[in-house]
């Protein structure tokens, strides 16, 4: 349910978090123009996203990206402005009140369905943000203490289940053309103006960078002669997808169509 990833640590990134943190000391030791990031795929440039992540990703500098008034609306003055060291309390706040728990709420009212979130009763939950890092992580494991604590009540194959998800493969659609996704694709970003009036907006993409990340896309995939040099650019691509549809869509009804 809504909330054990949240609050007892269940994704990828807190095992990330937890292991940066044996890092900090040395990636404070490193001045940071001492790492160029010209190439994403450099070894420097990848010695330098490690050492802003070890340090524990500033806010200040995650935000510079948005200019102050894009900024303040999307955040208001929620954002903090040291490292994230409380990823249970930083996800309550950002991801599970704002993203997950309004999407649930949203559907479920949809289809007249009421919906419980038993992770997220009141003592329970206040009682996990207390909670350390190492304590709902013992030896780094995700969920440890929730866990440990359903081991006395659950069997072991309950328990120890691989995690199901609901990840879309976009990635694999990409390659295989599983339900036509990647002739989608291709028609949108491989066409003479993929992104009609959006450069007459004063936006420009290089286009020449979405077609290096359509190859290595796909040179990425498991049936690839040259994984080495692929890269999984799955959600960039889809992002870019839904632009050019959104692009295409926007000057149909320019033109009254």
């Amino acid at each position: 349910g809504d909330g054990g990833d949240e609050l007892f640590c269940g994704y990828e990134r807190h095992v990330a978090l937890q292991r940066l943190r044996h890092w900090r000391w040395l990636a404070a030791m490193i001045p940071s123009p001492l790492l160029p990031r010209r190439d994403p795929k450099a070894i420097t440039s990848k010695l330098a996203r490690l050492g802003v992540a070890a340090r524990g990703a500033p806010n200040s500098d995650l935000a510079a990206i948005f200019s102050g008034p894009d900024l303040a609306a999307l955040t208001g003055d929620r954002l903090p402005s040291g490292p994230v060291d409380d990823p249970g309390h930083w996800d309550a706040q950002f991801y599970l009140g704002p993203d997950l728990l309004r999407k649930t709420d949203t559907a479920s009212m949809a289809v007249a369905l009421e919906v419980r979130a038993p992770f997220l009763q009141r003592d329970l939950a206040t009682a996990a943000l207390a909670e350390p890092l190492s304590s709902l992580m013992p030896r780094g494991q995700r969920k440890g203490l929730l866990k440990a604590v359903a081991r006395k009540y659950l069997p072991d194959e309950i328990v120890d289940r691989p995690k199901q998800g609901f990840a879309i493969p976009i990635s694999d659609w990409f390659r295989s053309d599983y339900g036509g996704m990647r002739q989608l694709l291709l028609d949108h970003l491989t066409a003479p103006d993929p992104f009609p009036g959006l450069e007459g907006a004063g936006v420009h993409l290089n286009m020449a960078f979405v077609r290096r990340m359509l190859k290595e896309h796909d040179d990425a995939g498991e049936k690839s002669l040259w994984p080495w040099k692929g890269r999984d650019h799955g959600q960039r691509l889809y992002m870019l997808l839904v632009l050019s549809i959104w692009c295409r869509w926007l000057e149909r009804i320019r033109q009254g169509g």
